[in-house]
């Protein structure tokens, strides 16, 4: 009887240490949601596959998820919000139009939006509220600096800057002090679409225009690259890039679910055996 209680908790622990001892079990399990805001269209990709194409606002390019979707155009002009599912709800916010090229969003996922101005001449990273109002400058990088893509790290309250100039992915503090750079040379053409995933605290980021996804950890070694299927590639114009800020928001993967139901089901099994030999 010892050697078969020994035999199922042997058995449980490895199932369940290879559910959630490596990121792998978790690889892109974080819907992830790209625009294209000169095609008015919005792309959900999970587990590495293409899930929909939505409509969105024209030039809705930065993107911040909480339990909705609030994009911001390009332009500065206009904002709109949307359901996870991608569906619009009919809330829109004007504005001001101060900020021009703002190609990259994310969100701290309780009081502030922030999004990339794509300007070499104020290449400035700026803070909204929750529905892209109350704009300010946070902090402004080098003249000449050109900033594709942004995401918020809310384990250490940091942003994350994609640079087109040096193809690299720096790290800030909020008063703009700058923590870590590592480059992305593995990224094929324009870094752009920046976003972090709590699942696997990593980051991800496309190439303007391109049908690939790359994961990245926080430090610079990349994890893995993705060819989506059926994304559009050359035909897209791709800025925007984003994961809900919040884990609960996730959808787990299906290779995950499957593991998570093995574990339940050897789980049961033990306990059914140890019963029958009680």
């Amino acid at each position: 009887m010892r050697q078969g209680r020994k035999f199922w908790a042997l058995a449980a622990a490895v199932a369940i240490g290879c559910a959630f001892a490596d990121g792998s079990a978790f690889a892109q399990s974080t819907p992830y949601y790209i625009t294209d805001g000169d095609g008015t269209t919005m792309y959900i990709i999970q587990n590495g596959v293409l899930q929909s194409t939505h409509t969105i606002l024209s030039q809705g390019d930065a993107i911040a998820i909480r339990n909705t979707i609030w994009i911001g155009s390009l332009i500065d002009t206009a904002a709109a919000e949307y359901t996870l599912a991608g569906a619009a709800t009919g809330a829109t916010t004007a504005l001001p139009g101060t900020y021009t090229q703002l190609l990259d969003g994310t969100t701290d996922g309780t009081q502030y939006n922030y999004a990339n101005q794509w300007n070499s001449s104020f290449p400035n990273v700026i803070r909204t509220d929750l529905q892209w109002q109350n704009q300010q400058v946070l902090f402004t990088l080098p003249v000449d600096t050109e900033i594709t893509g942004i995401t918020y790290d809310p384990t250490t309250t940091h942003l994350f800057l994609a640079v087109e100039t040096d193809n690299t992915v720096r790290e800030f503090d909020l008063t703009g002090n700058q923590l870590n750079s590592f480059s992305v040379s593995a990224v094929s053409g324009r870094p752009c679409c920046l976003a972090y995933e709590r699942a696997s605290n990593t980051l991800w980021l496309s190439a303007n225009g391109s049908s690939n996804i790359y994961q990245y950890s926080k430090t610079g070694s990349l994890q893995q690259t993705l060819t989506i299927a059926d994304f559009p590639g050359s035909a897209s114009n791709t800025w925007g890039g984003e994961m809900a800020a919040t884990i609960g928001n996730q959808i787990p993967a299906a290779g995950h679910i499957a593991l998570v139901l093995f574990v339940l089901l050897l789980a049961g099994l033990g306990v059914f055996f140890l019963l029958r030999r009680a």
